[in-house]
């Protein structure tokens, strides 16, 4: 720790490492306040938990963050978007999830995502950084899972 205050990095703990000739080591994980991005991000139907992602553990990233509008991303268990959702309707009624209801559909095993600016539809896993329309990000998770 500096003067002034912590650093943007935050040390974690100090573990030993064993080697083949029992000699112990200690080393020091560094994180930026525990927070991890999902790599890559995922949109998913409800079939897929939700959570921090990983190349190992595909989840429906839930931290979403639309860089177009700088809004978060809402999504809406077990439902689609009706075809009369546009740019102009997102716009007016996000967030306010009892307007934007009044364009949604029940489907079981979808998740409808939406920000100011877009709406997607998700029934099995799409991988976010193929859909190039979308400007949307995962803003970290606080998993302590590393």
């Amino acid at each position: 720790m500096h003067v002034g205050g912590p650093s943007s990095l935050e040390f974690i703990t100090s573990l030993p490492l064993r080697t083949q000739d029992t000699l112990h080591q200690s080393y020091t994980i560094a994180t930026t306040n525990n927070q991890m991005k999902c790599n890559p991000p995922f949109l998913s139907g409800t079939l897929m938990k939700k959570g921090l992602s990983s190349n190992a553990r595909q989840r429906a990233c839930d931290s979403l963050h639309c860089t177009d509008c700088d809004s978060p991303i809402i999504s809406v268990e077990d439902s689609i978007w009706s075809s009369k959702v546009d740019y102009y309707f997102l716009r007016t009624n996000y967030p306010n999830m009892d307007k934007l209801k009044l364009r949604l559909k029940h489907k079981k095993g979808s998740r409808a995502y939406c920000c100011q600016c877009k709406s997607i539809t998700a029934a099995k896993a799409i991988r976010l950084d193929e859909r190039v329309e979308l400007r949307w990000i995962c803003r970290k998770h606080n998993d302590s899972v590393l």
